[in-house]
Formats: structure tokens, C-alpha cells, sequence
């Protein structure tokens, strides 16, 4: 059965998709949870709008809507409405991903890039250079005994991956 976006499913078959998601873990429980939990509030949201309309039609005051908490601003794209659908079928909800932090940040704080001294990026040229030089380090090093790794880590350091890698080729005797 070919599903694209605009069609509908029966709730029979939303609970089988969602078991099957589950039970091949794309899908989180715990994920899960966090959609149901987000139904109060959007009930909330739009009983408040709905006491708002009323309010407005009727010209007298309703009873004050629940205190809700300020929207998030909408992005600045637009979407395409659905069309309704069929008596008794349930349209597909639509998936929304989520953004996942790179590492466990305090509330509230951004991550900043460090910025580097002003000097003119390295061409393509040089990066490759530089690659490749690496290359043959790690290829070299990887074959001296992990005792004795240190010793061409410091050459390397102090005089260049260059010489290093000579040191080693002449222990290797390559």
C-alpha cells in the first residue's frame, strides 16, 4: 500500500505504524510521551482562541481563558493547507524533527566559535599538502610500538611532522 503525505489512515492503522516504529526503535517512547504531553497544552491554546472568538462574535465578555503561555514565534516559511479528510478516517499528523543539541548545554547558553587570528585561510593546495603529510605520519607511527610513540609525537611537535616522519622511516628502514 503506497502512503504519500496527503493521504489519510484509519487510527487502526496509525496504532500499527506506531507500534511497528517502536519495536524497530525510530521512534522513542520516550518521544512518544513528549507528543502526548504537548496535547494539553495545545488544547489549551485553543480554547483560549476560541474563548477569544467568541468573545469577540458575541461582543460580551466570556469567561477568562486559561493563562497561556506566549507562542514561539512562527518561522518565516509558509505551508500549504491540508485538505479535510473523510468521515471517520484520521488524517496523518504531520512529523516535525527536532533539533538535538551537539552536547548537554546550560539553559539558556549558546555556543560560540572561537574565532581565529586574522590571517589568510590556507589554500587548497596547502590544505592538501598538509593532509598528506599527515597521512604518512599516521601511517608511520601506527607501525612503531606504542612505547616509543611518544618520542616522534614530541619531534613532531617541536620540529615537524617532517622530520618525524624521516626519524621513522629510518627506524622502519622504509
Amino acid at each position: 500500500m503506497k502512503v504519500d503525505s496527503q493521504s489519510t489512515i484509519s487510527p487502526s492503522q496509525a496504532h500499527y505504524v506506531l507500534a511497528k516504529l517502536l519495536s524497530e526503535k525510530r521512534v522513542s517512547k520516550s518521544e512518544v510521551a513528549s507528543y502526548l504531553g504537548q496535547m494539553d497544552s495545545e488544547i489549551r491554546d485553543l480554547e483560549a482562541r476560541l474563548a477569544m472568538l467568541r468573545e469577540t462574535r458575541n461582543q460580551t465578555p466570556a469567561v477568562a481563558p486559561a493563562r497561556v503561555a506566549p507562542a514561539r514565534k512562527a518561522r518565516a516559511r509558509k505551508r500549504r493547507a491540508r485538505p479535510a479528510a473523510a468521515p471517520g478516517v484520521v488524517a496523518m499528523p504531520e512529523v516535525k524533527a527536532e533539533a538535538k543539541p551537539a552536547r548537554a548545554r546550560a539553559k539558556g547558553k549558546r555556543r560560540r566559535r572561537s574565532r581565529k587570528a586574522a590571517s589568510a585561510p590556507p589554500t587548497n593546495a596547502q590544505i592538501a599538502n598538509s593532509q598528506q603529510l599527515q597521512g604518512k605520519y599516521l601511517s608511520l607511527i601506527r607501525q612503531i610500538a606504542k612505547e616509543r610513540r611518544s618520542v616522534y609525537q614530541q619531534v613532531a611537535l617541536q620540529q615537524g611532522r617532517e622530520e618525524a616522519i624521516s626519524m621513522m622511516r629510518s627506524e622502519l628502514k622504509k
